[in-house]
């Protein structure tokens, strides 16, 4: 008897102790950030959460998982946006590359990975419904959405800054 007395004052001790650790690391634990919405309507069209961007040039992510409805994510694809900005290598078949154009297409780079570290990108169905093109890259039309919340077209924003080929 006093030996059942001892497990069950020891499970007792036990199970006080557990109590206590879990609560002072439930109150130790850092607030939880909320994530961005996966989906947001802008102007009557759906736009989708795009985690982890991988610039390749201005224009174009190599990779960038776009968050869609219920948890489903497509991820592993090019990206390519409704505009076309300056190219940084000259592997381009179809237009003439300069060393001014690979310049600016560096600088056009590096001026999305900043705007990239503040804003989150999202992206939406083309008008036409063409969502693939003949490389096998998503073509969408890109927005940023800014930590205030501000929805911005991308295409805008490089237009603005000389980023456009054209």
């Amino acid at each position: 008897m006093k030996r059942e007395h001892e497990l069950i004052g020891l499970f007792f001790a036990i199970w006080a102790t557990s109590g206590v650790i879990c609560w002072q690391l439930l109150e130790a634990a850092p607030p939880r950030i909320k994530a961005p919405p996966a989906t947001l309507i802008h102007q009557g069209q759906t736009l989708y959460r795009v985690d982890s961007p991988d610039v390749h040039d201005v224009d174009t992510l190599t990779d960038g998982v776009i968050r869609l409805p219920f948890g489903a994510a497509v991820a592993g694809r090019k990206i390519r946006s409704d505009f076309d900005g300056w190219e940084i290598t000259r592997s381009r078949q179809t237009v003439q590359v300069t060393d001014e154009e690979l310049a600016k297409g560096r600088a056009a780079k590096s001026a999305l990975e900043e705007r990239l570290a503040t804003h989150r990108l999202y992206v939406a169905e083309l008008p036409k419904g063409k969502d693939i093109d003949p490389y096998d890259r998503i073509d969408a039309v890109w927005y940023f959405r800014s930590p205030d919340g501000t929805v911005e077209s991308v295409a805008d924003w490089a237009r603005a800054n000389k980023h456009l080929r054209k």
